[in-house]
This record gives structure tokens, C-alpha cells and sequence, in this order.
């Protein structure tokens, strides 16, 4: 019996194999491949590595030192002008120096006036301010006023020259040039002022100081922080008149700077009134106002007084021939009148030509007189007609 095989042991699918012996052909293939890949490198040069760039290296030159910015130095501490209600203290200036030795040709010196009294002055809030005689009959006023004498019938001429201090040149000049009758008012913010009072008094000179009352305009014009302000306090007002008269002593008053509306306000005046009075002082007043109020309140305070029957305009053109025609008007009037004063701002021209005429003036029948000479003297009736 022939044995036979059993038809479910064939092969399902003959595809099976032919698959498989692709599969060996392709990694055949590959292999082939990579052997003559590593075949044709195996002898190639080693690509070179990129060399390195040098890089370039800027050195900055050294900076030179700079200095040290210079230090804008400080002011010493100082006393400050009274703290008020809307203005800053007024800074006050270092001392300075004495004046240098005056000019060629000085005019003839008067005698040293009285030195300052310790029992005229009194201590405030911004340094020694004046003040009467523990028994009151002594005045700052009077004991430090020029000596003068002359026949009541003379008519006296007196002349004050204000804003000194200002420029240590010309106030120099004043007070080397003009005669001792002329008398001096300082600004109270110079820093030649303390010294240059000194000065003046050595030669004869009375001296004053200016008093700002508010001008109008007000802030716009700004006399400067120590000024009188019509809206402020009596009380604060004679803050910084003591501040001002803190400035300087030996000073036999205050010489009324602007103030047209404060000049004329008795309720504005009053205290100023009564301060000068208890400091025993004068008050000179500029009648920018044309009935001033203290010539009033004069009276009711006992405060010795004068006003200006004539007033230069600072900065005039042909302020020579100016000046010289208001003296020579003061000249007519004072034979009627018998007391004249005028005030004169400080300039060059009007020191030459206040000494040129004061030359004259005592040989054609006059006398020329310090401010105090002619101390509640004037018609307060003429106050008005400058």
C-alpha cells in the first residue's frame, strides 16, 4: 500500500517564502553599501579645523583727573531779619573789612561825633538797637547828632545823601569829599554799612539809615524782605524796623524810603510812631505821600521829624544841572520857608556837584546844616509843596 502525504501538510502559501528572500536581498544591499562607503573615506585627509581668529583688544588711554568742582562757599550763620507772614528773613552780611583810606582832596573833616553808649542801646531778637536813657531824658538823636551853630535868623539848608553802602567806591567818595553838615543814610542790606557808619561818624558825618515803607506796585516793585507792608501787623512792622536799626549803631534816625500809601496811613504809622519815639529816634520822611502821617503822629509821640522839600529822581538825564537848579530853588525858598531839606540818592555826579556847591553856600548868607539842625523846625504846613 503506498503511503500518501497528507494535503494539510502542505504549504498554505508559497508567497511567505519569497518575501523572506527579499528581505535578505535588501541587507545584502546595504551592507554592500557600506562597505564601499568606508572604503573610498577611509583614506581621505582629516578635514582641517577652523584656525582661530585673532581678536582685536582696544586699550582707552587713561582719563586724566578731572578737579573736583570748586565749592561755592557757605554764608556764616547770621542773624535773620524777622520770620513774617508771607516774606523771608533778611540774610545779613558778613562783616567786612574798614573802608580804605578816602580819596584825594577830602574835604575838611568835622570832629569825631560822640561815640556809641552802651546805655543807649538795647539788646533785640536781631542785635543792639537804640534806645533813650535809662532816665529818659537822653536821646540816641541828640547825643549823636553833628554839633552845629548858627543865628536862628539864618535860613538853614540841610541835605541828606541816601543808598549809601551800596558800592564801596562811591560811598567812599561821600564821605571823603562832602562836608561834614552833609549828613549820610546807608542801606540797611549793604555790608559795607556797619563799617562805613564808623567812617562817616569819624569825620563828622551824621548817619542814618534808609526805612523802605511799601511801595506801590507791591510785590512787583520789592524794596527788598525788610520793607513796612501795609497789610501786616504793627507789631511785625517794628519787627523789621529793629531789624533794620540792628544794622549799624551810632545812626541818629531813619530816612522814609517809597511808600506812598503806607506814608499816609495813620493806622500804618502809629506803631512805627511809637517805636521811634521809645528808641529815640528821628524820622525823615520823602513825602512820596503828599500829607505825610507822621508828621501828624509827631506830635502825639514826641517824635522829632523833617521832610524832604525836595526829593532827586535817581537816574535823571543832565542830573548835574538838576540837582544844581533844585538846590539854588531850595536857596530861594528857604528865606521864607527857613528850613529846607532835600534828598539826594548817591551818584558820582551828585557828590561832585553837592561838594562844588556847598562851597558857596555860607558865603551868600546861609547856613548849611545837618538834618538834626533842623528837627521839627519846618512848617508841617508846607509838607505837600516839594
Amino acid at each position: 500500500m503506498t503511503s500518501m502525504t497528507d494535503p494539510r501538510d502542505a504549504p498554505q502559501n508559497r508567497g511567505g517564502g519569497i518575501l523572506a528572500a527579499a528581505w535578505l536581498l535588501l541587507i545584502a544591499l546595504f551592507a554592500g553599501m557600506g562597505a564601499w562607503v568606508f572604503a573610498i573615506t577611509r583614506d581621505a585627509p582629516e578635514p582641517s579645523r577652523p584656525r582661530d581668529v585673532p581678536t582685536a583688544t582696544l586699550t582707552l588711554p587713561a582719563a586724566k583727573p578731572q578737579p573736583a568742582p570748586a565749592v561755592i562757599p557757605q554764608a556764616k550763620p547770621v542773624q535773620a531779619a524777622p520770620i513774617l507772614t508771607s516774606v523771608q528773613p533778611v540774610p545779613v552780611p558778613p562783616p567786612v573789612a574798614l573802608l580804605t583810606a578816602p580819596p584825594p582832596a577830602p574835604a575838611l573833616p568835622g570832629a569825631p561825633l560822640a561815640p556809641v553808649e552802651p546805655g543807649l542801646l538795647r539788646d533785640s531778637a536781631y542785635g543792639p538797637i537804640p534806645r533813650l536813657s535809662a532816665d529818659r531824658k537822653r536821646a540816641p538823636w541828640q547825643v549823636y547828632a553833628a554839633p552845629f551853630e548858627a543865628p536862628d535868623a539864618k535860613p538853614r539848608i540841610a541835605v541828606v545823601v541816601t543808598g549809601l553802602g551800596l558800592a564801596r567806591d562811591v560811598t567812599e567818595r561821600a564821605i571823603a569829599l562832602l562836608p561834614p553838615q552833609i549828613s549820610l543814610s546807608f542801606s540797611p542790606y549793604a555790608a559795607e554799612t556797619p563799617n562805613a557808619v564808623i567812617a562817616a561818624r569819624q569825620r563828622g558825618h551824621e548817619a542814618l539809615l534808609d526805612l523802605a515803607l511799601e511801595p506801590e506796585n507791591y510785590p512787583r516793585i520789592d524794596p527788598g524782605p525788610a520793607t513796612l507792608i501795609g497789610a501786616f501787623s504793627g507789631a511785625d512792622n517794628v519787627a523789621r524796623l529793629d531789624w533794620v536799626l540792628a544794622r549799624a549803631q551810632g545812626t541818629i534816625g531813619v530816612v522814609a524810603q517809597y511808600g506812598p500809601s503806607f506814608g499816609a496811613s495813620a493806622m500804618a504809622m502809629a506803631p512805627i510812631a511809637q517805636a521811634l519815639r521809645e528808641r529815640g529816634l528821628m524820622y525823615v520822611d520823602n513825602q512820596a505821600s503828599k500829607y505825610p502821617a507822621m508828621l501828624r503822629l509827631a506830635r502825639d509821640f514826641a517824635v522829632p521829624w523833617a521832610f524832604a522839600n525836595a526829593a532827586i529822581t535817581p537816574g535823571i538825564s543832565d542830573e548835574a544841572t538838576a540837582l544844581v537848579a533844585t538846590l539854588h530853588s531850595l536857596e530861594k525858598a528857604s528865606t521864607v520857608q527857613r528850613s529846607m531839606l532835600a534828598l539826594v540818592p548817591v551818584s558820582p555826579v551828585a557828590i561832585q556837584t553837592i561838594a562844588a556847591w556847598a562851597k558857596t553856600v555860607e558865603p551868600r548868607g546861609f547856613a548849611l546844616a545837618p538834618v538834626s539842625a533842623i528837627a521839627s523846625r519846618q512848617d508841617e504846613w508846607d509838607a505837600g509843596r516839594k
